[in-house]
């Protein structure tokens, strides 16, 4: 008699499809500028000042450029990580 597997003897099980995040998250992509300490330093204290994340900073002042020369908003996406928080 040949040996038989335990997946073998029992029915397999319908296991539920999970739902990818792909369907439903927008795709994001990074963008990054450069600036000098000073600025840099001046974006952080504004955004101590105005408890905006430099996310929703930068967010702000894109919409504001765009809407500027007629072009609609971007869509709003959060930041993948908070700010100071390790990824590890």
């Amino acid at each position: 008699m040949a040996k038989m597997t335990l997946g073998q003897l029992l029915p397999p099980i319908d296991k539920p499809k999970a739902e990818s995040k792909q369907k439903t998250a927008p795709s994001i992509v990074p963008l990054t500028i450069q600036v000098t300490p000073e600025d840099r330093d001046r974006l952080h204290q504004l955004k101590l000042d105005t408890k905006m994340s430099i996310q929703e900073m930068g967010h702000e002042a894109w919409n504001d450029y765009l809407a500027k020369r007629g072009l609609s908003p971007m869509e709003w996406v959060t930041a993948s990580v908070r700010s100071g928080r390790k990824t590890d």
